[in-house]
């Protein structure tokens, strides 16, 4: 059990409000994407916070640790839309930069607020409700681990790096980030082919008509 499934099963909540929590974050998470509103990104971030602490007894240094991960990523990438060396910097591309992280950051955590309080087993229990496809459910279980198992080695590598102080000069943590890239890219891919193996073990390719 990766770590953010056994933070979700310790919480007493995880079996209340299940089904409807599921749909107001999806829809939250949907108007949050459609509509350009900085206001409304810092409120998805207060509620996604204040359901993660009220319902789970994650610490907020595991909470930093695993949001660390997709701001670090998405900071990169904001920074690569503000300073575009084939564009002049302006005001203009700074506030979109600005407005594409905090958008991103805001629903990330809003998607934690649901891993890290409903265990995965309930959320695919309300998609098989749904009626939705079994292979969309299936990829969707696959992806949701790869996801985070990627994300928890992400963080590990983070720490490894703060301990020998990779971050403590710009020059510094771009040389640890593109490290940490480079490895992170090497694990997925042994992960991804651990998956292959374990998933031909049990014949899921075996498909017949």
């Amino acid at each position: 059990m990766i770590h953010v499934d056994a933070i979700a099963y310790q919480s007493k909540y995880n079996h209340v409000f299940t089904g409807t929590r599921i749909t107001m974050t999806l829809i939250v998470l949907v108007v949050s994407i459609l509509v350009d509103f900085w206001a409304l990104y810092f409120v998805n971030l207060a509620v996604a916070f204040a359901m993660i602490f009220s319902l789970t007894r994650i610490r907020v240094i595991t909470l930093v640790k695993l949001m660390m991960v997709p701001v670090v990523f998405t900071g990169i990438t904001a920074l690569m839309i503000a300073f575009d060396i084939t564009q002049s910097v302006s005001p203009e591309r700074m506030l979109f930069a600005l407005s594409v992280f905090l958008r991103s950051v805001s629903s990330f955590a809003l998607m934690f607020s649901l891993s890290l309080t409903i265990p995965m087993n309930r959320i695919i229990d309300w998609m098989v409700m749904l009626r939705m496809p079994s292979a969309f459910v299936q990829l969707f279980g696959l992806s949701y681990r790869m996801l985070f198992v990627i994300i928890e080695e992400s963080v590990d590598m983070i720490l490894s790096q703060q301990l020998r102080y990779g971050f403590i000069k710009p020059k510094t943590a771009f040389l640890s980030v593109v490290q940490m890239s480079s490895m992170l890219f090497m694990r997925v891919l042994s992960r991804m082919d651990e998956m292959e193996s374990a998933m031909r073990i049990r014949f899921y390719h075996d498909i017949r008509s």
